[in-house]
Order: structure tokens, then C-alpha cells, then sequence
């Protein structure tokens, strides 16, 4: 009886070690899954910081020559109103 317990006791310990070992593949194969999306997340995120950046930046530039364009033509104006008052002396 002692004999066949050892035997049963033997095949649920090797059914358990084989278990740990699919347990243990998966468990690296999640680990590789995950530092892949770590490191798409990092580059995703590095990427939106980007587009803001240039976003920012180009708004900015749009801004700054939205006002130079309104001063070019404030002073365009000036000059023709002075034109005009040149030409009409006598």
C-alpha cells in the first residue's frame, strides 16, 4: 500500500511541475507582451508631446504673423494717405 501512495503521490508531483512549466512560458510570454506595450505607450506618448510641441509652436508663428501682416498694412495705409496728401498740394 505504501508503494502505490509513493507512486500516486510521485505522478501528482510531476503533473504539478508540468503545470508550473506552462504556467512559467506564459508567464514570460505576458512579460514580453507587456514591455512591448510599455514601450509603444512610451513612444505614443513621446509622439502626442511632439504634435503638441509643433502644434504650439505653429499656432504661435501663425499668431505672430497674423500681427506682423496687420502692421505691414497699417503702415502700407499710412503711406498711401501721405501719397495722397503729397499729390493733392499745390
Amino acid at each position: 500500500m505504501a508503494e502505490s501512495d509513493d507512486n500516486l503521490v510521485l505522478h501528482l508531483l510531476r503533473e504539478i511541475r508540468a503545470e508550473m512549466s506552462v504556467m512559467r512560458r506564459m508567464q514570460e510570454t505576458h512579460g514580453e507582451r507587456l514591455t512591448r506595450i510599455d514601450r509603444t505607450l512610451e513612444e505614443l506618448r513621446d509622439t502626442a508631446i511632439t504634435a503638441m510641441g509643433y502644434s504650439a509652436h505653429a499656432s504661435l508663428v501663425t499668431e505672430k504673423a497674423g500681427e506682423r501682416f496687420d502692421l505691414l498694412t497699417h503702415e502700407i495705409d499710412a503711406l498711401k494717405q501721405r501719397v495722397a496728401e503729397l499729390e493733392s498740394r499745390p
